[in-house]
């Protein structure tokens, strides 16, 4: 039986980093199997398994950031367990769980498909992108980097998203919302990109994930 458990101790955690999450991002995106354990038995983040006989079929981390913001970090399934629903069920009890501890939207990062090829170890990132508008997933118009994750990596360009997590769809978004995630992710600084796309206005554009790499 398939079910979804939370992975509250040091030990899964990190055996869900090594087994999911380490073969399925590249090292320039992924975080310390460490630093996981650390966001989690800090009350900053939560982590979540897709067991099938105690086997890790899939893995999920969100992060909690001030604002009452939730970003989806990572999200893997293993191969073998890939069009068969999986990664379905694991985003579905992402959005459930984010929606009981009373988040409207959850954010997420894909690699830009225009920009990222697709490779055995780590994914075509089209299919990425159309199994999150599937959720109901929309870009939104800011320029996003992903900070480097250690000294030996430059920062990563990614897209960042919007989920909803109940079929009331997307709320508004404000730049004040996206500003205060981007500074405390980027440690108070903003990249001057996203600086500049947060000018535009009070509200935050969103837009169809899958047209705007079409064409």
């Amino acid at each position: 039986m398939i079910t979804v458990e939370k992975l509250l101790d040091a030990a899964s955690l990190t055996r869900a980093h090594h087994e999911l999450m380490e073969p399925n991002f590249p090292p320039s995106e992924l975080i310390s199997a460490d630093e996981l354990v650390d966001l989690v038995s800090s009350g900053r983040g939560m982590g979540l398994a897709l067991v099938d006989d105690k086997v890790f079929r899939g893995v999920a981390a969100m992060q909690f950031y001030e604002g009452d913001m939730c970003v989806l970090t990572y999200l893997a399934v293993a191969s073998v367990g890939r069009s068969k629903g999986y990664g379905m069920k694991l985003l579905s009890s992402v959005l459930g769980e984010a929606a009981l501890l009373g988040h409207s939207f959850i954010l997420a990062e894909v690699e830009p498909p225009d920009t990222s090829p697709a490779s055995p170890e780590h994914g075509d990132p089209d299919r990425r992108v159309r199994f999150y508008a599937r959720f109901g997933a929309r870009a939104l118009a800011v320029e996003h980097w992903q900070p480097p994750v250690s000294p030996q990596y430059g920062p990563v360009p990614l897209t960042l998203i919007a989920l909803p997590t109940s079929e009331a769809g997307l709320p508004t978004i404000t730049s004040t919302q996206i500003e205060r995630l981007e500074r405390e992710y980027h440690g108070g600084e903003l990249p001057a990109g996203t600086r500049a796309s947060l000018a535009v206005g009070p509200v935050v554009e969103t837009l169809d994930l899958v047209g705007m790499y079409q064409g």
